[in-house]
């Protein structure tokens, strides 16, 4: 091949790659706007930067990975989850999923809401016990890591952005049998085994404490005592 000829390849190859790269960015670029536009309806509830309204029982998104918002969505939209009649917030976010109609609305407005920036949590409990949460957390670890951090093989979620109120609130609902009855949904049926080695709602509190303890990167011990 003459110099010219390997110049000339040399300069296809580069203007190929190029264009690839340019097609792939305007493909993101048009992802993130579909994603933001399909975020405004649920910003209603979960706030314009995602990070939850109390008053509405409204988790915060923000710091939740895609993978995780993609597959609770989806159990939203294929029934799996939010259809227990004393599960109230559920039913009101299932049709709120349903206005999703694509996967690709799914994973666009799952990686909107990954990009979000995360806030500490709102810590509601008062005489909480995080050295006996350190404790019950240990039927946790395997599942959500020794830094709260989750797991995407097994689907379980960061739990280190999560507001308090909101993970006692789930808790509860697993024990209840009012999240995991669905049989297809192994993740949630797992979840429901796994709590009842949880006695009752104080351990619960507890091993939110520890969490949040975790995630702060270990503040005092005494944190949530009087």
């Amino acid at each position: 091949m003459s110099t010219r000829s390997g110049l000339l390849v040399r300069y296809l190859l580069v203007s190929l790659l190029a264009l690839a790269s340019l097609s792939g960015g305007t493909a993101q670029a048009q992802d993130f706007k579909r994603g933001k536009k399909l975020y405004a309806l649920c910003s209603v509830c979960h706030g314009p930067g995602g990070h939850g309204k109390l008053a509405q029982k409204a988790p915060a998104l923000a710091g939740l990975t895609d993978w995780y918002l993609v597959d609770q969505l989806q159990k939203f939209r294929n029934d799996k989850r939010g259809k227990h009649h004393l599960d109230v917030t559920g039913m009101m976010m299932r049709p709120m999923a349903k206005t999703l109609t694509s996967d690709k609305d799914v994973e666009a407005v799952a990686a909107y809401i990954a990009g979000l920036s995360p806030k500490a949590p709102t810590v509601t409990f008062k005489d909480t016990d995080p050295e006996k949460g350190k404790t019950l957390y240990n039927v946790c670890i395997a599942c959500h890591g020794d830094k709260v951090q989750g797991n995407e093989e097994l689907k379980t979620p960061p739990l280190r952005h999560l507001d308090d109120w909101y993970q006692l609130a789930q808790l509860k609902k697993f024990k209840a049998g009012m999240r995991g009855a669905d049989p297809t949904d192994a993740q949630s049926a797992q979840m429901r085994a796994i709590l009842a080695a949880v006695p009752d709602e104080q351990a619960m509190k507890d091993i939110i404490a520890y969490q949040h303890l975790v995630a702060n990167g270990g503040a005092a011990e005494e944190k949530g005592k009087p």
